[in-house]
């Protein structure tokens, strides 16, 4: 058996060594060249943020706080800063709003249910109107204010975005409560002129509040949700005389077509803008900037089907949340708020659509009323009341055909398919959907 040469042991370790030395050059230039991966992704995302930014302002839109503070309902910072009118009316909505405070806990939630359910018995009628009796200069502030005709931005909404915002919404839903709440009760009282002029403040109120990001937008929406129905309720207890009439379908009117979206999706992206610039984002700037530079590329996709009249928004929204959704592999970790703000657009885009379906039939069923007090019969299709009540059949905003009308043994219904964008023939089912939202027709009935 032949014995294999053994290699010295000089050699041995000199050879080891150039292995480290390998080693350790190698390890050296992953370093480098990580270091080189990191400058680069730093320097893509920089261009990329710089390059939406100055699109941002070529288009006159908001790129900070101050900026978002003077921009109208489309989106375009346009508006005169220290307007006299405006910080006077602001003053009084502020005043209003902190004496709203403690509203909706004046009165039981099973009483409210009730109130916009249900007849109230007389001992109720006369708890309503005490616990109005405490609010009624909150009340008197409400109505001078409504007499400004602009967007309204309070004292405390002027600093950073997200602080005391929780504050503001709440408010600004308590405050829209009373006086939903006053109207009804005069209407109770058989004053339908007057409870058609509470409705009347209230829809000042809500144009007053265009939102300014997700959450003021939803609240947004949600007060104009609480003004057509009451106009709605009102008109069945104490219906308004002609006069009444006419006056709030000329202010209703104005909530026709005026969507604030583009002004809250603008807004979104400047306190996500301002998030990513303060210190809560706690990554690398090698991960935060691309990240950055894809939310702003994502916003300004939204901003652009905000701009779009409905049904287009809808499906541009649709299409843009599906294309961040389906971002995988390496691309994923560059685009990870994008993808999960990506959702934000398909809400906001569906309650504008459902907002403005019931602000359409809401006004629709008005005309109807209008054509009533001259003496017509219930109409057998909304067209019998073009020109002379309605300009022209309202659109339904998910389908862009017209909103659906039916006509029945007790009456008739104007409604709109909803966000399942299924006609459930005006029928309101509690079904949830994969959505997690009800799935149901947006419906303003008229008995005959």
């Amino acid at each position: 058996m032949t014995e294999q040469p053994q290699m010295p042991a000089g050699k041995k370790r000199t050879r080891t060594r150039l292995w480290a030395k390998i080693a350790g050059l190698a390890i050296i230039a992953l370093i480098l060249l990580a270091f080189l991966a990191c400058g680069l992704l730093m320097l893509w995302g920089s261009h990329r943020i710089r390059r939406e930014i100055q699109a941002i302002k070529a288009l006159n839109e908001p790129t900070n706080w101050d900026e978002l503070l003077l921009t109208d309902r489309s989106g375009h910072v346009v508006l005169a800063a220290d307007d006299p009118a405006e910080k006077e009316a602001a003053s009084l909505y502020a005043r209003a709003l902190s004496l709203s405070k403690g509203w909706n806990k004046e009165l039981p939630q099973e009483f409210f249910t009730k109130l916009s359910k249900e007849a109230l018995s007389p001992e109720e009628v006369q708890r309503l109107g005490e616990a109005l009796s405490h609010y009624q200069e909150a009340l008197d502030l409400l109505r001078k204010a409504s007499t400004y005709d602009g967007i309204i931005n309070l004292p405390e909404a002027t600093i950073e975005p997200e602080q005391q915002q929780i504050d503001e919404t709440t408010a600004v839903r308590e405050a829209a409560r009373l006086l939903s709440a006053q109207a009804i009760h005069r209407a109770i009282q058989g004053r339908g002129d007057e409870a058609a002029d509470a409705c009347i403040v209230l829809l000042r109120y809500a144009r007053a509040f265009p939102g300014y990001n997700e959450m003021t937008g939803l609240v947004h929406f949600a007060v104009v949700g609480i003004a057509c129905r009451t106009i709605d309720q009102t008109q069945k207890i104490a219906p308004s005389s002609a006069e009444g009439l006419n006056r709030i379908m000329a202010e209703l009117g104005q909530s026709v077509d005026d969507e604030p979206l583009t002004r809250i999706f603008c807004g979104e992206r400047v306190c996500g803008n301002y998030l990513f610039h303060s210190e809560r984002v706690k990554m690398p700037r090698f991960f935060l900037w691309p990240n950055h530079a894809a939310y702003l590329e994502l916003m300004r996709e939204a901003v652009a089907a905000s701009r779009e009249p409905f049904p287009a928004s809808l499906r541009m929204g649709k299409e843009i949340r599906a294309s961040h959704a389906e971002i995988v592999g390496p691309r994923c970790t560059f685009h990870i708020f994008a993808a999960m703000n990506s959702s934000i657009i398909d809400v906001l885009l569906g309650n504008g659509a459902e907002y403005q379906t019931r602000v359409r039939a809401t006004l629709a069923s008005l005309a109807i009323r209008r054509a009533r007090l001259d003496g017509l019969p219930l109409p057998v299709s909304l067209q019998e009341l073009v020109p002379k009540y309605l300009p022209a059949i309202p659109t339904d905003p998910v389908t862009g055909g017209p909103l659906k009308y039916r006509v029945d043994e007790s009456g008739c219904s104007i409604y709109g398919v909803g966000h399942d964008g299924v006609d459930n023939g005006g029928a309101i089912r509690a079904v949830t959907g994969s959505s997690g939202r009800p799935e149901e027709d947006i419906v303003v009935r008229l008995p005959r």
